[in-house]
């Protein structure tokens, strides 16, 4: 797979002369706040970072964009300690030091368990370069007279028409190795994470179970009186590879410096869990290799998770809340994995039974994405949004249907409920994941409308019973007619129509009513919008929302042999109105 080099963010360099920029400054800017979403759609958990690393950005089902993870490859030479690297850039200089990094009770600070140690300080690489394929990132690792060249490609599923293959809770991390030199060498790769990889300290980790597998080793997270949603896992799998998982029990930097010498010393070993392993132990896979000169070598990590449960609710009234979940305690998100696999077992072995398989497919949308004349500033705006479909901001509820915030605060999502009015304009579910788009207009118009056709645009959180105490959204409540008859051109299910029909007739004529009900063609009435303001009269913006629901709305009647009534003297009178 090529990645142009138009697209690579280059660490270093001199200043570009009469450029507005030093090339230096603003690229290695770049790239150490690059971090690149990992997992499917509805399931993030990591981001590849700039330097080739791996940062939580999501836990639990929330975002933790500056998580980070106790979780690094190296490669390291027999009797030869010193030529031992983690197989990342630089440190990104704000981890070096951040403020209140290590404050009580920061979400997601570092993921490090008992040990509350990084990796920031052992012996790295000098120099990452980060190029983008989407869905495929690749960093390239150098180092002046190093005895390797080393490349990473990351990659989750993501196969436009296939839902469900691309929510899948995985990431694969591709290690590739070329032999520059004129003499055979023996390397030992090695990939190390502690068992809080997923967890921050407040999960209540107590109990973990560090446990090897065939392939790899899987840390099982089970649930506690106080933390009833902590339960999950977690899968590291390499093919072939010896599974340490005894690491130096100790405290402060003790495990980090002890786990350090084992890799410099290239000890690869099989040694089981400690009978007593406390919270926060970690386990090593490593892989001996042999290169001739100037052969190559692939090594792939697999990394499956599985949180079915989580203590997300979000904008039920109470009473709702109350009764959905039988009087008892308020219904908590599940994201639609969990109903397909009972754990991260089952997940990491489809993973591995399917890898080729949804690599050819990811792949193959890749060459199709980046094949062609599209100009590279269009292609690079494309996929830097498709990315926001594999982020935190993007949920998929235990019965496939999405739901999503406006965006992601740092530890947390910002404004919930697939809001109407900012969604809106968004293309790529409809147009790559269309079953999943649908389920948004099933939402809108079954969940969150009332009888008289009054839309609350923010859907709960897992979705069910709103409340219709505000202001419905003009541009989010008429363009969702719209998109129904988009959704219903794309897909030609008639069925899938006829079931929305009579909700979106009464949405269509609450709107008639609500802003437009001298029926001038125009929205006279105050009518609330994007802007979280009402507009007062007559606008360009909203009014050609309105046109194109009342055009829409009369296609589908035209279709489904429904009455129009008064909509295409409305809609004539609308275009005149923005003429």
């Amino acid at each position: 797979m090529r990645f142009p080099p138009n697209v690579a963010f280059v660490p270093s360099g001199p200043a570009e002369e009469g450029g507005p920029f030093r090339r230096e400054a603003f690229c290695y800017t770049a790239l150490e706040y690059l971090t690149w979403p990992l997992g499917g759609i509805g399931s993030a958990q990591f981001g590849l970072t700039g330097a080739g690393g791996l940062d939580r950005i999501a836990n639990r089902h929330r975002p933790d964009v500056k998580g980070m993870s106790f979780s690094f490859a190296a490669v390291s030479f027999p009797g030869e300690p010193g030529l031992a690297r983690v197989l990342e850039g630089p440190v990104p200089r704000w981890k070096i030091w951040t403020p209140g990094l290590y404050a009580p009770g920061r979400r997601g600070s570092c993921a490090t368990g008992d040990t509350g140690a990084l990796h920031h300080g052992l012996p790295r690489l000098h120099k990452a370069e980060f190029f983008h394929r989407f869905p495929f990132a690749q960093v390239r690792l150098s180092e002046p007279n190093w005895p390797l060249e080393v490349s990473l490609v990351a990659w989750s599923p993501f196969i436009p028409g296939d839902a469900d293959a691309s929510h899948l809770p995985v990431a694969a991390l591709s290690y590739h190795f070329r032999n520059p030199t004129r003499a055979r060498i023996q390397p030992v790769f090695s990939y190390h994470f502690q068992r809080t990889l997923l967890r921050e300290r407040e999960s209540g980790p107590d109990g973990e179970i560090l446990r090897r597998t065939e392939a790899g080793v899987v840390v099982d997270y089970p649930a506690t009186g106080q933390y009833p949603f902590a339960a999950g896992g977690a899968s590291v799998e390499i093919d072939g590879a010896l599974a340490d998982c005894a690491w130096f029990r100790g405290g402060w930097f003790d495990v980090a410096t002890t786990l350090w010498r084992r890799i410099a010393g290239a000890a690869a070993a099989e040694r089981p869990p400690h009978a007593d392993s406390p919270p926060g132990e970690g386990a090593s896979l490593w892989l001996p290799f042999e290169l001739e000169p100037d052969e190559e070598k692939e090594i792939t990590v697999r990394i499956a998770w599985h949180e079915p449960r989580s203590n997300q609710r979000v904008g039920y009234p109470s009473d709702a809340a109350s009764a959905a979940s039988g009087g008892d305690q308020p219904a908590m998100y599940r994201p639609f994995y969990a109903t397909r696999y009972p754990a991260v077992d089952d997940v990491a072995a489809d993973f591995r039974a399917r890898y080729a398989e949804l690599q050819r497919r990811t792949a193959s949308f890749a060459d199709a994405l980046h094949t062609g004349d599209v100009p590279p500033v269009l292609l690079e705006a494309v996929t830097a949004n498709l990315g926001i479909l594999r982020s935190p901001t993007v949920l998929r509820q235990h019965d496939g249907r999405l739901w999503l915030w406006e965006g992601c605060g740092e530890w947390s999502g910002s404004c919930p409920g697939s809001c109407t009015h900012v969604w809106n304009y968004a293309q790529a579910f409809a147009h790559l994941f269309p079953s999943l788009e649908r389920t948004l207009r099933e939402t809108e118009f079954l969940d969150s409308q009332d009888e008289r056709g009054h839309q609350n645009f923010r859907a709960s959180l897992p979705i069910g019973p709103v409340d219709h105490t505000f202001h419905a959204a003009a541009d989010g409540q008429l363009g969702g007619i719209i998109k129904v008859w988009r959704e219903w051109q794309l897909s030609g299910d008639t069925e899938w129509l006829w079931r929305l029909w009579p909700r979106v007739k009464a949405s269509l004529d609450y709107c008639i009513t609500a802003w437009d009900p001298e029926k001038t063609g125009a929205l006279t009435k105050p009518h609330h919008n994007t802007y979280d303001i009402e507009f007062w009269g007559s606008n360009g913006m909203c009014g050609s929302v309105y046109a194109g629901a009342l055009k829409a709305g009369v296609e589908m009647a035209n279709a489904l042999g429904e009455e129009a009534g008064s909509w295409p003297g409305l809609l004539e009178r609308a275009i005149r109105h923005l003429n």
